[in-house]
């Protein structure tokens, strides 16, 4: 405040008033955050929700706000963070999270038909590579295992590789063997159901 001086039998008051106010900021935790989704399925590519803040009017990325995201490039299935840093009139942080779940796992087979001479059969037992046996129409992700549910018990499987042993003395004819098979999955896959399927073999 100034006051003025005194001229003759007048008084000349001069008042100057100087106010200062702080300016008002808002903490970002007190403002609306909203994502345009909070789960996305493993598709094999990055996937990324659009961040929405709203306080009366919505707000401007790089003028309220800034982003900083716990992945640049969210591809695999996990949770991420976003976090949210006020500027200019805002204040503070804020986090928040969006999911990518796994996806259902591929996995399809159909049963093949294999022929086996007999006369090797006769010498030693055959063994069969599990493509010979099994046509996969869509790759299982992650470990296989298959397990034997109905055949002749001179014909196995084996449970890890899928590897198919003919034993010696089983006589010609056609042979029908169900199996099932799982496949375990993996970081982005769940484990498949068990799948079954029936292949033949033909010992002439």
């Amino acid at each position: 405040m100034e006051v003025g001086g005194f001229y003759g039998t007048d008084w000349e008051l001069n008042l100057t008033i100087i106010a200062e106010y702080a300016s008002e900021t808002i903490n970002i935790s007190d403002v609306k955050v909203a994502l345009s989704k909070n789960t996305f399925t493993y598709n094999g590519n990055v996937q990324k929700p659009t961040v929405t803040l709203t306080n009366g009017a919505v707000l401007k990325e790089g003028v309220d706000y800034t982003l900083k995201w716990s992945s640049a490039s969210p591809k695999n299935a996990g949770t991420y963070t976003i976090t949210v840093t006020g500027i200019g009139a805002y204040t503070g942080t804020a986090k928040v999270t969006f999911k990518i779940n796994k996806a259902t796992n591929p996995l399809k087979v159909k049963g093949k038909t294999v022929k086996v001479k007999f006369s090797k059969l006769k010498k030693k037992a055959q063994k069969l590579k599990v493509t010979k046996v099994v046509k996969f129409t869509k790759k299982g992700q992650g470990t296989l295992t298959y397990k034997k549910v109905k055949g002749n018990k001179k014909i196995t499987i084996n449970k890890k590789t899928g590897k198919v042993t003919i034993k010696k003395g089983l006589m010609k004819g056609t042979y029908n063997v169900k199996v099932k098979i799982k496949a375990k999955g993996n970081a982005n896959y769940m484990a498949s159901a068990f799948k079954t399927f029936t292949f033949k073999i033909k010992i002439k």
